[in-house]
């Protein structure tokens, strides 16, 4: 009994000690890799929205993921949601921004259930 207290008690010690998510919009920039590496995306959001998703450095072919680069992040913000559909013909594009968004919020110690 005395073992099942201490490790609820220790438990309930780093649960207590573990940084708070800030309550305000927080800043993260991400590189991942689209069709190409170096498809950078910079990502603001709070606990509870995605307010802001910027393709900031890419090494796309602009005539084949140029609409992704584009659409995706506006279809997030608009949204909410990470899980948006990809854009026909780039789709490894599409994924790339969708994967930076959600290594940015898991960076961000945000839980990333929320914006799918």
């Amino acid at each position: 009994m005395k073992k099942i207290i201490s490790a609820v008690l220790l438990g309930a010690m780093l649960t207590a000690c573990s940084p708070a998510t800030p309550a305000g919009p927080q800043t993260k920039e991400v590189t991942v890799k689209g069709m190409y590496d170096g498809l950078k995306v910079k990502v603001t959001a709070t606990a509870d929205k995605i307010e802001k998703v910027e393709v900031v450095a890419n090494n796309e072919t602009p005539e084949v993921a140029g609409e992704a680069l584009k659409s995706i992040p506006a279809k997030i913000m608009e949204t909410n949601k990470i899980t948006v559909d990809a854009v026909s013909g780039a789709t490894m594009t599409s994924t790339g921004i969708k994967t930076a968004v959600e290594q940015a919020l898991t960076e961000m110690k945000l839980d990333v259930t929320k914006f799918k």
